[in-house]
């Protein structure tokens, strides 16, 4: 594979096309960044909201592939892969794991909602922009944008025709990205762009119970684009968009805190059979080497977004349509220990497999005047329906609960829950927006949603076994065999799980939205602005071992805020403060299962929260070569009330059961005190033909925790990152060869850490990708 990339990267490649390189170096120029966080084109210093824009060739020159790894140059803004729901945080709110979630921070391409938390780890490839948008957004973007939003623009095909390639290759992980494009005119009204990447690596885990690294990575993702105008009034954009992960070891998790503090006791559990199968060669650091077993995450998906804009000779009628699909099969074991562990003889110890489909249908209308007018207004309706089902398996291999069904099965035999959750949800919902300008400086801003959400849900559960000789006893469709009625019910019973259906199987939330705010322009290049929102997220079910319910979150948001520029804008500073005030806030927890002690999570509301700091940007164009830009926040977000939250692990450990912590004033998940980023972008002609470009970024970030219990074994501690980027290319931007840097100083972090059921004082930490050294090698025509 290495020598195949290498042929690659010599024969071809690509930064960005001339479009996507004209845009930077327009904005780079003239500092305006145009962008569609109030759902029409306006210059960002115009826009009344605390807003981080990153360009299409940025996120190509930064070889950033995907909204995890954009999240680190962007502060109160994170984004981690979990096994059950990927984890997407802003301003320290964030929907928690658990598969029944919609997310708290709204992610939209071109005006398409994706509902789903593994929609996040779709790549960012042939990208015009993407704009993170903090705060509740529900105006412009929807009652489950009430942390924020996450809004991608693809590029649209041009009227010339163009060509770009790039590739990427780092020989430390086997790393590479082949991406290409090209826009195909064939008409003055009507032209065609197609686009695709593949990806993918070798990993950079050492696995020591395989043999092998990970993440194994292979994805392939391809889009065409049509942009026609029948007429001068008439203009129609769709694209389709499909894709395939495969990406196996993607669960190359490490124990730590084995052996556990005294505190803890003797080892147990996965703890002790960890030590007893490695002996002397048993560790407890975040190295990079893992004993997990062989997991995969494989994902299928389509979408396609068509919109049609209508000019009425002054306001214009846009009609947005969207459908997206997706299903994936996922396997991983939460025990990451070598197989000695199973107490049935199977290579897994506590595996689960989560199969997912999702489907959703959309359409969006809004008739919206133009821009600039002394009042622009816009209203609209929206409506959604999605259909989606999970299956999910757990294999309980760590203890003989065969023993427990009264002989309906072996004392060995690999037993399995399975539940099946099946929803029908449907989105309704008005919405209107305006302007006012009372003179040449004031302008009044106001917003009103209203939306509809009803939810039809039914749940089934099984109890049985798998056989150990099918796949290492991986549970799944063809490998599961329910048991007797009454074998089930001991199983379901013994691990603390809850069977059937949901109590209450259908819901209808309502809610009614404002926002309303002022904003001044205090000089030429100088506004000022204050805005209210009221936010919401309507309740849902948790999917998995549990059938509880949860209500409705609510969210009071304040933010003041100054955009300026200084010195014929060479330097811009945009500060914002905030203060947002949550009720009701859907938590995921989990509790200690009766028995034989299996973890059980589920989400629950837990009470009240506020989220309150300040975010600061700036850039500083020292000379026409040299940029520098900063950007860095102050957050505290912690749980105003919150009296009944779950025990530390310590806590659980000391304290009898039931156990709960009083969690008020304690800090959120993922919402560091400090964090931010530093770049400098210097560049230097080297002749009248060729251009050399040095890029530095550093990121910084405080300690916080990542689960919901405010327990230091489950925190991550402050760390620096370092990347770094060296090119030297044409003038014109034609080609450009670059080595890139990441994580120059080698520091391990951990996307997420939680706890090891069964085993008091150990946590499960999944490593973060270390030092990293790529070749890019790039080309447009």
């Amino acid at each position: 594979m290495k020598k195949e990339i290498l042929g690659i990267l010599l024969g071809s490649s690509a930064l960005c096309s001339q479009a996507a390189h004209a845009q930077a170096t327009q904005i780079e120029t003239d500092g305006e960044i145009v962008v569609t966080a109030q759902r029409r084109e306006q210059a960002l210093s115009d826009v009344p909201v605390s807003a981080n824009v990153t360009m299409g060739s940025e996120l190509a020159r930064g070889s950033i592939k995907n909204m995890e790894d954009l999240s680190y140059r962007i502060p109160n803004f994170r984004i981690a892969q979990n096994p059950s729901s990927d984890t997407m945080a802003i301003r320290g709110v964030t929907s928690g794991a658990n598969t029944g979630f919609e997310q708290s921070v709204a992610t939209f391409v071109d005006g398409i909602y994706h509902a789903r938390s593994k929609s996040s780890r779709l790549m960012l490839y042939d990208i015009e922009r993407v704009e993170v948008l903090r705060g509740p957004q529900t105006t412009f973007f929807g009652n489950n944008a009430i942390a924020g939003a996450i809004s991608v623009t693809t590029r649209k095909p041009g009227k010339e025709f163009e060509a770009n390639a790039q590739a990427y290759y780092a020989p430390g992980p086997g790393e590479y990205t082949l991406d290409a494009g090209i826009t195909l005119p064939a008409t003055d009204d009507l032209s065609f762009r197609l686009a695709g990447r593949w990806s993918g690596m070798k990993g950079y885990i050492k696995n020591n119970y395989l043999g092998s690294k990970g993440p194994n990575l292979d994805d392939k993702y391809g889009r065409a684009s049509v942009s026609w105008s029948p007429s001068d009034t008439v203009k129609i954009t769709s694209r389709l968009d499909v894709g395939k992960m495969r990406d196996n070891e993607n669960f190359n998790v490490e124990l730590l805190g084995c052996p556990p503090n005294a505190i803890f006791g003797a080892p147990r559990g996965a703890c002790a059979s960890y030590l007893a199968a490695k002996g002397p060669a048993a560790d407890s650091k975040l190295n990079g080497e893992s004993d997990a077993q062989l997991g995969f995450f494989n994902m299928n998906f389509v979408e396609n977004a068509t919109t049609a804009e209508i000019d009425l000779g002054g306001p214009s009628l846009i009609f947005t349509s969207g459908y997206y699909h997706h299903k994936y099969d996922q396997i991983t074991d939460l025990v990451p220990v070598a197989a000695t562990a199973s107490a049935v003889g199977t290579r897994f110890v506590l595996p689960v497999r989560y199969l997912e489909r999702y489907t959703q249908i959309s359409q969006e209308v809004r008739l919206q005047s133009a821009t600039g007018e002394k009042l622009e207004y816009m209203v609209g309706a929206y409506y959604a329906n999605a259909n989606y089902s999970v299956d999910n398996y757990l294999g309980a291999y760590f203890v003989r609960l065969g023993a427990a069904t009264g002989g309906a099965l072996p004392a060995t035999a690999p037993v399995v829950f399975f539940s099946r959750s099946k929803e029908k949800a449907e989105t309704k919902s008005v919405f209107a927006a305006a302007t006012l300008r009372l003179g040449d400086s004031l302008r009044i801003n106001s917003g009103l949603r209203y939306s509809m959400i009803d939810k039809d849900v039914r749940r089934s559960t099984q109890a049985g076994s798998a056989s150990a000789a099918i796949e290492g006893g991986l549970p799944g469709p063809g490998n599961f065999t329910p048991t007797t009625t009454a074998g089930q019910a001991a199983i379901i019973g013994a691990l603390g799980f809850t069977p059937g259906d949901f109590a209450r199987p259908a819901r209808s939330d309502k809610k009614l939205m404002p926002t309303i705010g002022a904003q001044y322009d205090v000089g030429r290049d100088a506004m000022t602005y204050a805005t209210y929102t009221k936010g919401f997220k309507a309740g849902g079910y948790t999917v998995g071992t549990v059938s509880s319910d949860f209500r409705p979150e609510n969210v009071d948001a304040f933010e003041v805020g100054v955009k300026s520029a200084w010195f014929d804008k060479r330097l811009t500073v945009n500060v914002a403060l905030f203060l947002s005030k949550y009720k009701d806030l859907q938590e995921t927890v989990t509790l200690p299962g009766a028995g034989v002690g299996t973890g059980i999570p589920f989400v629950s509301n837990a009470a009240k929260s506020r989220s309150k700091g300040v975010e600061l940007e700036s850039t500083l164009r020292v000379t026409s070569g040299l940029r520098l830009i900063g950007n860095f926040a102050y957050l505290n977000a912690r749980y105003s009330s919150y009296t009944n939250g779950v025990c530390t692990i310590q806590q659980v450990a000391q304290r009898p059961a039931p156990c709960i912590q009083d969690m008020s004033g304690k800090r959120r998940t993922f919402s560091p005190k400090y964090s931010g980023s530093f770049t400098a972008d210097f560049t230097q002609p080297l002749s009248d033909t060729l251009i050399m470009r040095l890029q530095g970024t550093a990121f910084m970030s405080s300690s916080y925790f990542m689960q919901a219990t405010a327990d230091p074994l489950t925190s991550q501690k402050a760390f620096e990152k370092y990347d770094a980027r060296v090119s030297i290319g044409s003038s014109d931007g034609r080609w450009d060869v670059a080595v890139i840097g990441k994580n120059l100083t080698n520091t391990r972090t951990a996307g997420y850490r939680f706890t090891v059921s069964t085993a008091p004082g150990a946590t499960l930490a999944y490593p973060e990708q270390t030092r990293t050294i790529g070749l890019q090698l790039s080309t447009r025509f």
